[in-house]
């Protein structure tokens, strides 16, 4: 991807173009997937929304804990996650090449810091 992808893009939806950061490329690559495959701009796919036509009613709770104890159980989750096994998955997909630090699933939580563990004390 370069400056002509986001000239492309431009003349394919210049609205959806005006709303990117100047580097944000997995967006701009998306875009342009989108636009390139289904002859349509990102921009027609939004659908305006109105509250008041929902069949339906809804209200928005938000659960909190004080940060000492939300940090401890993510702590525990994560040795929890390394006892049974997340370092071995992660050897077994790299040895078979399902898993780099450059595709998706080796940038998602949990598999992104094993990779990086791993390239620290193992070089693959």
């Amino acid at each position: 991807l370069c400056c002509c992808s986001i000239a492309r893009l431009r003349a394919l939806d210049a609205d959806y173009a005006a709303t990117l950061m100047a580097n944000d490329w997995y967006r701009l690559k998306r875009a342009l997937e989108i636009c390139t495959l289904s002859h349509r701009s990102v921009t027609s796919f939004k659908r305006t929304y109105n509250p008041e036509d929902a069949p339906y009613h809804f209200k928005c709770v938000f659960l909190s804990m004080p940060r000492v104890h939300l940090y401890k159980r993510i702590d525990m989750r994560c040795e929890a996650m390394v006892q049974g096994g997340l370092l071995q998955e992660v050897i077994s997909l790299v040895k078979n090449d399902c898993l780099t630090p450059n595709c998706q699933a080796g940038r998602s939580i949990g598999y992104r810091q094993a990779l990086e563990y791993l390239q620290s004390v193992w070089e693959y």
